[in-house]
C-alpha cells in the first residue's frame, strides 16, 4: 500500500472489523476501543508510531480561508500530542504521558 491511510472492513466471522492501513512494513498494532467508542480515541497514539506527523490549520479572516501543514518533530511533536491528549492547553500530566508515548514507540520501532 501507499503512504496515505486508506481504511477497509474485514469480515472476521460475523463480525465486521474497521482497519486502516498507512503502508508500513513493521508489525501491526491493533487498538480497541469501547462498544461506545470510535476510533478517533486513538488518535494521540497513532501520532505517537506514525513515522511522520503533519499538523494541519485552517484559519478565515476577512472572507478568506489559510490552510497550513507543518510536518512535526522533535519537541514540536510532544506538544502536539500533549494537545490532542489535553485539549488546548494540556496539563504538565498531559504531556509527560505524550513524552513517554514517544519514548515508547521510538523503543518499539527499534526493536
Amino acid at each position: 500500500m501507499n503512504n496515505i491511510s486508506s481504511g477497509a472492513y474485514a469480515d472476521l466471522r460475523g463480525v465486521k472489523l474497521w482497519f486502516t492501513d498507512t503502508g508500513g512494513a513493521g508489525v501491526p498494532i491493533v487498538l480497541l476501543h469501547p462498544n461506545t467508542g470510535t476510533v478517533e480515541i486513538w488518535q494521540p497514539q497513532i501520532a505517537a508510531f506514525a513515522d511522520h506527523h503533519i499538523r494541519v490549520t485552517k484559519e478565515a479572516s476577512k472572507g478568506r480561508t489559510t490552510i497550513r501543514a507543518a510536518v512535526l518533530t522533535g519537541a514540536e511533536r510532544s506538544v502536539e500530542i500533549a494537545r490532542m491528549l489535553g485539549g488546548a492547553s494540556p496539563s504538565p500530566e498531559a504531556a509527560a504521558h505524550a513524552d513517554e508515548m514517544l519514548r515508547r514507540a521510538r523503543a518499539t520501532s527499534s526493536a
